[in-house]
């Protein structure tokens, strides 16, 4: 089920070292497993914000948690798809959805097809940015969802 919650309640920390990895710290997991790291290599680079439509964005996970790149497209509404909980700049009157779906070929993405949509036909005072980790699959495949779901728009 995905759900809205505020930007400034993290729950998870995210902390990008010179190597590229990312450090994940979460209060809300066991002891042993509250601290472990990604490499994310070149993601950051491969990807920055792609226009889809004057109140909708695209990105990967890197852009997603740059606070330049949230102000500057008057973001109000961000869908995470990347399957971690993350914390985003602080930006006022900023909501997150998030879509608790990992990245694997079979992951059930489109039982949240018309949640997202419904979200981002709701986001009516500003901007959409759609996110996973490397804006490749989960998030442009949501955002091809919702634009043929509320534009009629086909494959073909």
């Amino acid at each position: 089920e995905c759900y809205v919650k505020f930007a400034w309640s993290p729950l998870i920390v995210i902390d990008r070292d010179r190597d590229q990895r990312l450090t994940v710290v979460s209060q809300s997991l066991p002891l042993p497993v509250r601290t472990f790291r990604v490499l994310i290599g070149s993601l950051q680079t491969t990807m920055r914000v792609s226009k889809i439509s004057d109140s909708l964005f695209l990105s990967d996970l890197d852009s997603a948690l740059n606070l330049r790149v949230l102000s500057s497209r008057n973001v109000t509404l961000i869908i995470n798809v990347s399957g971690l909980q993350v914390s985003y700049p602080p930006l006022d009157s900023v909501q997150v959805l998030h879509v608790p779906i990992q990245d694997e070929p079979h992951a059930p993405l489109s039982l949240y097809f018309d949640c997202v949509a419904e979200q981002i036909q709701q986001n009516q005072t500003g901007t959409t940015l759609v996110h996973c980790t490397a804006g490749r699959s989960r998030s442009p495949t949501l955002i091809m969802a919702y634009l043929m779901r509320g534009t009629g728009l086909s494959l073909r």
